[in-house]
């Protein structure tokens, strides 16, 4: 028995690589053509103050949402063309599609 076809193989399968479109539901940190974007990326979430970051297991939670969201776009969300992995980085960012929310600050007073 065969493994079960998703159509995304059967229409690249055999083209050559720069006619094969990206994965539109990939994390930019998953697109290995895109290392200078991910550098970039990389240095926008390295200049996020550590009082302003999300816990690492929080980040990686609401990742795994976007990954999962319809409206992920090579990295970007098609609703606020952000790049999630940047705005999932964020203590007090908001999925504009609601899937998750921000994390309140630690000790209840900023931002109040």
């Amino acid at each position: 028995m065969s493994p079960v076809n998703t159509g995304a193989e059967s229409r690249t399968a055999g083209l050559p690589e720069p006619l094969r479109k990206p994965c539109l539901r990939c994390l930019l940190r998953e697109m290995p053509d895109q290392a200078q974007l991910s550098a970039v990326l990389r240095e926008l979430i390295d200049g996020i103050p550590p009082e302003d970051r999300s816990p690492a297991a929080l980040t990686e939670s609401r990742l795994r949402i976007c990954r999962d969201c319809p409206h992920l776009r090579q990295g970007t969300c098609g609703l606020c063309g952000c790049y999630v992995e940047h705005r999932a980085e964020k203590r007090k960012a908001v999925c504009p599609a609601g899937f998750w929310r921000p994390l309140p600050d630690p000790d209840g007073i900023k931002g109040a």
